[in-house]
């Protein structure tokens, strides 16, 4: 299913912004006779790879461009949550990428997981 998800979700970025990396977008999925509403559900498209071998696979310029995305697009609509975008397999330093959140005009629940 996941995997399914994000096809999908790359493949609506792609179609609505002629790229992937460094978009949100949000839709619904066709589960064989289910669909899915993500429709409180941003992906920020961060990074095409991932990986664990201690390479930057993720772009904060991607991470900054998917959280301006989101404030122009979405800023009116809920309370703002996310993981540690691009940190992990993304291979990323999460204190870099916090400043990106905290520079935000909207406010950031961030979860650790």
């Amino acid at each position: 299913m996941a995997k399914t998800i994000s096809q999908t979700l790359r493949e609506a970025a792609e179609e609505e912004n002629g790229e992937y990396v460094g978009t949100a977008t949000s839709l619904s999925v066709q589960m064989g006779d289910d669909t899915i509403m993500l429709d409180k559900i941003r992906n920020a498209m961060t990074q095409e790879f991932y990986g664990r071998d201690g390479r930057a696979y993720a772009s904060a310029d991607a991470i900054r461009k998917s959280i301006s995305n989101i404030e122009w697009n979405f800023r009116d609509h809920w309370d703002f949550v996310s993981v540690r975008v691009g940190c992990g397999l993304g291979g990323l330093d999460w204190e870099n990428i916090r400043a990106l959140y905290e520079q935000s005009s909207l406010e950031w629940t961030i979860y650790y997981l």
